[in-house]
């Protein structure tokens, strides 16, 4: 099931701190994760629901990559832990696994 922008920022964006009154809007037309843009004030997000074929597990993947290139001076895209520190919100069957990014 697809969220529209709407459900998405009543049911997602709440998960996250500083999120309070961000637009989403599709962002590209990815072939295996659905990607939004988040936009709040000056601030930009991207935002990913998750094909199921990816487990929650591939998040801790990214965060050790992309934490080790930023160790290198190297501009990355990070995730951004939701309240609860995770790197990904599993919103149950039909709403899928999500993962917040910093835009680069």
């Amino acid at each position: 099931m697809d969220l529209s922008a709407q459900d998405i920022e009543a049911r997602v964006l709440p998960h996250y701190r500083g999120l309070d009154g961000a637009t989403v809007a599709p962002l590209g037309a990815g072939l295996i994760n659905r990607t939004y843009l988040v936009k709040r004030a000056d601030q930009r997000f991207v935002l990913q629901r998750l094909n199921p074929i990816f487990p929650p597990a591939i998040n801790g993947n990214i965060d050790a990559v992309t934490r080790r290139l930023a160790e290198q001076d190297m501009v990355t895209p990070r995730l951004v832990p939701t309240r609860r520190g995770h790197l990904a919100l599993d919103l149950g069957e039909g709403e899928g696994l999500w993962r917040l990014q910093t835009h680069v």
